[in-house]
């Protein structure tokens, strides 16, 4: 039998260079997550009250295209129409 030949033993620190230590962006990586994840359910809540929002003036507006098709047709009514300011 032939003897091993001794190995040498290699410090952790042989494996680490340098470039490695500038580059921790991984540390940060839970935190920008949450803070996108934050920022996109802002998006959608004030998509969802702009929806809401919009979905309520066209209410109002087709309401309001009755009521000022009801006044134009009524022959009391003012020639020009129903107007409303809606704001």
């Amino acid at each position: 039998l032939s003897p091993v030949p001794p190995t040498n033993l290699l410090d952790e620190d042989e494996f680490i260079s340098d470039d490695d230590d500038s580059n921790d962006s991984s540390v940060d990586l839970p935190a920008s997550n949450d803070n996108e994840k934050n920022q996109l359910l802002d998006v959608l809540r004030k998509s969802h009250g702009l929806l809401l929002r919009t979905r309520k003036m066209v209410k109002i507006m087709r309401n309001v295209s009755s009521i000022d098709q009801y006044v134009r047709n009524h022959e009391h009514g003012p020639c020009n129409g129903f107007v409303i300011d809606i704001r």
